[in-house]
């Protein structure tokens, strides 16, 4: 019977301390940010190879 006590108050324990747990850390975090607009530079100076060939 004290088994059987002991099991039925630890199952209590366990289910209150799931319903009380602290979820306020989730709150804390940020969100993530937007995506800002990217728009690559305009490159206008033409493509040459830089070592010579032998």
């Amino acid at each position: 019977m004290e088994e059987k006590a002991a099991v039925l108050t630890d199952s209590i324990v366990i289910a209150n301390a799931k319903l009380n747990r602290d979820t306020s850390i989730h709150s804390l975090i940020p969100g993530r940010p937007t995506r800002p607009d990217y728009q690559p530079p305009t490159d206008s100076v033409p493509v040459k190879p830089f070592l010579k060939k032998l």
